[in-house]
Parts: C-alpha cells; sequence; structure tokens
C-alpha cells in the first residue's frame, strides 16, 4: 500500500500528478510540460527537491 502525503499547506490529501513550470528568462517565456508533482484538491503543487533541480538545469 502507498503511503498517503498530506498537504503541508492545507492538509489535503495529495495525489500524484503532473504539472507544468513556467519560467521567463530574458523576456521569453518558457514552459515546461508535464512535470511529475504532487498536488491537492486545492490545487497547491509540490515538486520534489530532484526534479527541480533537473528542471531547472534544463531552463538555465
Amino acid at each position: 500500500m502507498k503511503k498517503q502525503f498530506k498537504c503541508p499547506e492545507c492538509g489535503a490529501l495529495v495525489r500524484e500528478s503532473q504539472i507544468e513550470m513556467k519560467y521567463e528568462i530574458k523576456g521569453t517565456e518558457i514552459t515546461v510540460q508535464n512535470v511529475p508533482a504532487r498536488v491537492c484538491k486545492n490545487g497547491h503543487e509540490f515538486v520534489d527537491g530532484y526534479t527541480a533541480e533537473n528542471v531547472n538545469r534544463l531552463v538555465d
């Protein structure tokens, strides 16, 4: 059985999902799609540190 996680913002259960991360670099907007994340029913999104680091490296 998978461990269930609660949102640290509101306490709702979170589910595995995919999100978009948007950046603006030198006036150009860049969107990275299908980023694995945990999302609660209230829309709070959480990306683990490893994933965030890899996405940041892609857009630099």
